[in-house]
Formats: C-alpha cells, structure tokens, sequence
C-alpha cells in the first residue's frame, strides 16, 4: 500500500463505443460497397476503391485509405490517396506521405462538425477533393476554389480573418491563441498597442473556432520553419 497505483490505459474508442462503431461501418457500407473497415492495433481504418461522384454519376475510382482519429468521432479523420496516382506536390494539396490536405487544420470546425460521420466525411470533402483534382488535371484550375498548400495556407486565414498584415503580427496573433486567452483589452499583436477589440477585433472573433491545440500546431510549424530558413541561411554562409 501506499505506492501509486499505475493508471490503466486508455481503451481504443471503438472499445468504448461498440455502438458508434457499428453505426459507422453500416453507413459506410450502405453507401460504398467497395470500402471496408479495419479495426487493428487500436486504430480503425477505411480502405478501398471510392468511386468519385459528380451529381449521381461515377466518373472514377481512387483507392484510398481513411485513419479515424484516436479521438473519434471528436477529431477529423485523416484521408490519403494510397494507389499512387496523384504526386504528392504542393498543387496536387498531396503530402509526401499520400495525406490531402482536404482543409485548413483551423476551418475544420466547418467540415467536421458535431453530427459528423464517417460516410459524411466521404460523400463531402474527400469527394470534393477528387472532383477538384479532376478537373485541375483536365483544365489546370481548381474548380471550387483553393487555399495555398501548407504553413502559407493556415497564415492566409489568420491574416483574412483578423485583418492583421504584417507576418510579425500573425505570428504574435498565433502565440496569444496557443496560449488560449485572448483579450479585448490587451495589446493588439499587431505592434500598434492599441485595444485589441480597437485595432483588430477580427482576432478576437478567432476564439471561437481555433481550439488551443491547433493554435499549438500550427506554431509549431512556424517555428520550424524558421529554423529551416535560418539553416539554409546558415549553410549559404
């Protein structure tokens, strides 16, 4: 007695839930029936051939994998084009590793809601984004619109939503989010030392959809690419 007790690890989601995740794989297989699940190694899956919809025409096939979050249903899964078909450019919004880039870690909130599914997430942005290739490949533009790739990408957002321009001030913006206060009156990250809710109160509406964590991430990826370009600086010398 008297020695801690070791904490008993946490149960895959799937474990918890049985219930979810068998309203998941129905779904999935009412409407695709050339995707399975898999459920391995405390992680759960979606693999197979997704034939790409316009309207309710099939126009091709792409073999894909689908990586429920550990989280699940409260983060987004993670798709990735697994049949080699796309290169995996900043165009083509492909990692290196197969992984789209369907959205913005910060405009996840708008395709990953609360009642989201599997089946959803399916039928709405990984189709959109085929589609999207598609017709980039066939016209060189991409029908719906696009973000830039990356880092550049979720920057964008910030600088769009909070009306601050300077990449300084983003970043500072970025810092004060991953924090997770923010504060009309404080100093706006701007540089102005103005109120905040004075000078850009676009950065306060920022709150409400971008969670601490992904505030976190995407400071991350700032800093290391910083400390990318200070390498590359340094090795030019």
């Amino acid at each position: 007695h008297g020695a801690e007790q070791a904490l008993a690890p946490v149960r895959p989601w799937f474990e918890r839930r049985p219930l979810l995740l068998a309203s998941e794989k129905e779904a999935v297989a009412a409407g695709y029936s050339t995707l399975y699940f898999v459920v391995a190694e405390g992680v759960a899956r979606v693999r197979g051939g997704l034939p790409i919809r316009v309207g309710s025409t099939v126009v091709d096939h792409f073999q894909i994998e689908v990586r429920l979050a550990d989280d699940h249903p409260a983060s987004h899964p993670i798709a990735r084009e697994v049949g080699g078909r796309i290169a995996p450019l900043s165009e083509h919004h492909l990692n290196d590793d197969g992984q789209i880039c369907l959205f913005l870690p910060e405009e996840a909130y708008v395709h990953w809601g609360a009642v989201a599914t599997v089946h959803s997430f399916l039928e709405g942005p990984v189709n959109s984004y085929f589609v999207g290739y598609l017709h980039y490949r066939a016209f060189g533009i991409w029908p719906f619109g696009e973000r830039r790739h990356g880092l550049d990408g979720s920057l964008d957002f910030y600088q769009e939503r909070s009306g601050i321009t300077t990449p300084d001030g983003v970043v500072s913006l970025i810092e004060l989010l991953a924090r997770g206060r923010i504060k009309g009156h404080w100093p706006c990250p701007c540089g102005s030392n103005l109120p905040i809710r004075s000078c850009h109160p676009g950065a306060l509406n920022l709150r409400e959809t971008v969670s601490t964590s992904i505030a976190e991430a995407t400071l991350g990826r700032v800093r290391e690419a910083l400390r990318k370009a200070a390498d590359s600086v340094t090795s030019a010398i």
